[in-house]
């Protein structure tokens, strides 16, 4: 059979064994073209980067694309190596590149969310006074606990950390303690 097959100048496909198509393994003449064939026909191709983006989503009923791929710590999803967040990728993919020194608000508050229809870019400040976190909420207040109101004419700005005071209640408080009173 060994002989057969070196008297033959074509493989069973019909590729000549010439050579630039002609390789050995193991002591066996084999047709280049052959085994391309078959190691292409073993491995599918490669999905893009793109397509394995599209498949980590689904929609929900709200509009929200939910992330299903992997997720960091604080909710977002996370995609590749090195890892980047998923909305942002996303957000550049189908959108525009994000700005230095700009974030991305998710407007409908849901960090898995991947929808560039509910993000839009914005300044960090801006971003943490739109969220729920104490600062958010603070800067919303319009008065003090008393209920005096927070205006220019009545608010103090601390320089050293920015934070607001009643003036109102800040003499009230001043006043106390220069009579001895108790301040609290």
């Amino acid at each position: 059979m060994a002989k057969a097959q070196a008297m033959r100048t074509h493989c069973p496909q019909g590729h000549p064994y010439d050579e630039e198509n002609t390789t050995y393994t193991n002591g066996r003449r084999v047709c280049r073209a052959c085994s391309r064939a078959k190691y292409h026909a073993r491995r599918p191709p490669k999905a893009s980067f793109v397509e394995k983006l599209w498949q980590r989503f689904e929609p929900a009923s709200d509009g929200c694309w939910l992330w299903t791929g992997a997720m960091q710590n604080a909710g977002y999803g996370s995609y590749g190596k090195p890892s980047r967040l998923a909305h942002r990728l996303m957000y550049e993919l189908l959108v525009e590149p994000i700005p230095a020194g700009l974030v991305i608000d998710h407007l409908c508050r849901n960090r898995r969310c991947v929808n560039p229809a509910h993000m839009e870019v914005v300044t960090l400040a801006e971003n943490v006074l739109r969220g729920e976190s104490p600062p958010a909420r603070n800067a919303r207040k319009k008065v003090c606990p008393v209920g005096h109101a927070y205006d220019a004419e009545n608010t103090y700005i601390v320089p050293s950390t920015g934070h607001r005071q009643c003036l109102a209640c800040q003499s009230k408080y001043v006043a106390a303690r220069g009579r001895g009173g108790d301040a609290t």
